[in-house]
């Protein structure tokens, strides 16, 4: 019992130790590596613990190490392999873990070797293969495992394919096959076997789908085969996996099948290895041979015909790192017609990356027609595009229906229609010479709506004695009444003028005036009555007129026609590289004071003040009898190399007269100045670096601002000295949009 003395270290003359059958423990002393004239180390059958002493190795003349049957663990000490003459080494019935060393190969004497029942790793070092002398291996009861190199007949399979049975090659490795030539078991002949393969799916969503049969097989002695360099190898081709795509008739994305090494012995009957894939699992790429496709969904499918509006959306069936771009169309099913509906200007749908369902907004508005049809249908179609699928993407398209909202007219060749008619107004009836009211405003109305605009203009008739000198009309003569509308817009006005004289009906001291109307659709138009009452006096004095009628608090109050003003710009856009607008203000009246007009320019976000120059002068004058302005008031563009969307200014106006309290009123105007520069385009590729065995990267480009056109980009390779053109292929589809 007991450790070994540490004395022993010191017997440099001792050739055998054997300390077998004992109770010893504790460790081994390193300082036994320096007994060179050591021949025998026999330490088996004690409780010897700790690791073995790399030291060991330094004894050239140990012929035999029998370290068996002890609680040594860790490594074995690759030192070992330096021990030119021993012929036996047995390590068994230890703890020993971790790979079997190479360097083992060179003990050249070695004759048996025992490393079974511990727990080493790894696998069987070909190494081992130089021992020619080896008669004896033990190797059983580790975790020793053995190696499988697995290759399939085909990469590829397509849904269409249906049940599919592929030609399995399994090659095992070479210390494997050293370790079995050196075996006397003859209760079986194979290197390995019941191999049993699995096939997994790369798991992605909405992917093929695939069922998988598998035949377990073995790989026999037979199948050894020595080439002339004396390398040994064993294959055997199998028929050992079926794999069936599950089809439905619709696309899905493609599918990756990784074949490998599921189970298996190696070494049967002797060490008992485990079976494990070595080098890369094949896979098979299973892929759908149906096209992708887009469905487009309406809502709501159905729209009245009045104004009615339905929104486009997209879906499509996969998934795909790059956008899908969907150009929408809508075409008239007859008896519809292109008149009966409007899309919007933007016609352009996009499914963003890694998702299903679109974005952006396509719309489709009804036209009213105002006449009594069937409903219609209109076809919405659709072009999409998505460089992942350079074959084409399908579009389902969808069905819209424009209800009509007009009524039937059952007895329209029985029944009394009303006559649509127009009437004009007056407000107030009445003007006084030179008092007040001076002004009065003519308006027009329909005694009902219709479905186009109806104009009319405005004509005045004096009744003797009154004459056309006694009154003034506005510049203005025309009334408008819009479709759908029954009263009128524009200003239509008539004016008293002051004749210092008695000209009148004497019943009541007033001039008399006819106010007419010619409609656009002949329409009949229903005139006004307009009175002119006095102010001068009559001889001999005409009896007391009766007093003007009094306004009632329902009735408006004096009008006084005052100009308005509206700017114009000349031209509305213009460049940003120095283009220039010119400023103009028209009067919508003559009058008898000047009219001064300032101007000046506030940008509308995102613009700035940075952006234009106005000019020095910022004042028009329309002089008194007239209407146009005179003077001059520029704004020019000031030029930048920004890429920037257009950008807009109003350009505001302020207008007096001294006529007329506070200013006028006035319309101002909007300026746009166009972006001249360019946007730029950059490419990226998913991957910078690709293997020359089939490797492949994905372009993609990118724009440094958004812009309301496509940008369509042209890829192109140029190979870089020494590369050539043969090494690389482009994608059929060359184009991004």
């Amino acid at each position: 019992t007991g450790e070994i003395p540490p004395g022993f270290v010191n017997f440099h003359e001792m050739r055998f130790l054997a300390l077998f059958g004992n109770q010893l423990s504790g460790s081994i002393p390193a300082g036994i590596g320096g007994l060179s004239k050591m021949r025998w180390l026999w330490l088996h059958y004690n409780q010897l613990d700790g690791s073995i002493p790399p030291e060991l190795g330094n004894l050239p003349n140990l012929e035999s190490t029998y370290l068996h049957r002890n609680r040594l663990e860790g490594s074995i000490p690759p030192e070992l392999g330096k021990l030119p003459k021993v012929r036996a080494l047995w390590l068994s019935d230890n703890r020993l873990d971790g790979n079997i060393p190479a360097e083992l190969g060179d003990l050249s004497n070695l004759q048996s070797l025992n490393l079974s029942n511990n727990q080493l790793e790894g696998t069987i070092p070909i190494e081992l293969s130089r021992l020619t002398r080896l008669r004896e291996l033990g190797l059983a009861n580790n975790n020793l495992h053995s190696e499988i190199t697995l290759s399939l007949d085909s990469a590829a399979l397509t849904e269409s394919d249906g049940e599919t049975a592929f030609t399995v090659t399994a090659s095992i490795d070479p210390g494997t096959i050293w370790a079995d030539g050196l075996t006397t078991n003859t209760s079986t002949a194979l290197i390995a076997e019941n191999i049993t393969l699995s096939a997994t799916g790369s798991g992605t969503a909405n992917a093929v789908g695939f069922t998988a049969r598998v035949t377990s097989f073995n790989i026999p002695r037979s199948a050894v085969t020595t080439d002339g360099d004396g390398v040994m190898s064993a294959s055997v081709t199998s028929s050992a996996l079926v794999i069936t795509p599950a089809g439905n008739g619709v696309y899905n994305l493609p599918e990756t099948i990784t074949v490998a090494v599921a189970d298996g012995v190696g070494l049967p009957g002797f060490a008992e290895t485990a079976l494990r894939g070595k080098g890369a699992d094949p896979t098979i790429a299973l892929s759908d041979d149906d096209r992708p496709a887009v469905t487009l969904a309406v809502a709501p499918r159905s729209i009245p015909e009045n104004g009615g509006q339905a929104v486009i959306t997209a879906t499509q069936d996969f998934t795909a790192a790059a956008t899908t771009t969907i150009t929408v169309a809508a075409a008239p099913v007859s008896p519809a017609a292109a008149g009966d509906f409007r899309i919007s200007t933007s016609t352009t749908l996009i499914i963003p990356p890694n998702q299903t369902s679109s974005a952006g907004t396509v719309t489709v508005t009804a036209n009213n027609d105002f006449i009594e049809t069937p409903d219609k249908s209109i076809n919405l179609s659709g072009a999409a595009l998505n460089p992942e699928h350079p074959g084409g993407v399908d579009v389902n398209g969808a069905v819209l229906t424009i209800a009509d909202d007009d009524f039937v007219l059952d007895d329209v060749l029985t029944r009394d229609l009303p006559e649509v008619t127009a009437s004009l107004s007056l407000s107030p009836s009445a003007l006084t010479e030179g008092g007040s009211p001076t002004s009065t405003m003519v308006t027009a109305s329909l005694s009902a709506a219709l479905n186009s605009t109806t104009t009319i203009t405005v004509s005045v008739t004096p009744q003797s004695p009154a004459t056309a000198a006694h009154y003034r009309m506005s510049d203005n003569v025309t009334l408008t009444i819009p479709a759908l509308k029954t009263t009128s817009t524009g200003i239509v006005a008539i004016s008293s003028v002051d004749d210092d004289r008695y000209i009148a009906n004497r019943q009541d001291d007033a001039k008399r005036f006819a106010v007419d109307g010619s409609a656009s659709d002949e329409l009949s138009v229903t005139s006004a009555q307009l009175r002119i009452y006095e102010d001068d006096s009559a001889s001999p004095p005409p009896p007391a007129p009766p007093p003007p009628p009094q306004p009632t608090s329902t009735s408006p109050g004096p009008i006084v026609i005052r100009p308005q003003v509206t700017l114009a710009l000349s031209p509305e856009s213009i460049d940003e590289n120095g283009g220039v607008a010119t400023v103009t203000a028209k009067q919508s009246q003559t009058d008898a004071g000047d009219t001064v007009v300032t101007i000046s320019v506030a940008p509308i976000s995102p613009a700035g003040a940075g952006d234009y120059a106005l000019s020095a002068a910022t004042t028009l004058t329309i002089p008194a009898g007239q209407r146009n302005s005179t003077g001059t008031v520029t704004i020019t563009a000031v030029d930048n190399d920004d890429l920037e969307a257009d950008k807009q200014f109003s350009v505001n106006v302020t207008a007096q007269n001294n006529k007329y309290a506070g200013n006028l009123s006035a319309t101002g105007a909007t300026l746009t100045i166009t972006d001249d520069d360019a946007p730029s385009v950059t490419l990226t590729l998913s991957d910078s670096a690709i293997s020359e065995n089939g490797g492949a990267a994905t372009v993609t480009a990118t724009q440094d601002v958004t812009d309301s056109a496509d940008t369509v980009v042209t890829v192109a390779v140029t190979p870089v000295s020494p590369a050539t053109a043969g090494d690389y292929r482009l994608s059929a589809n060359a184009t991004l949009t």
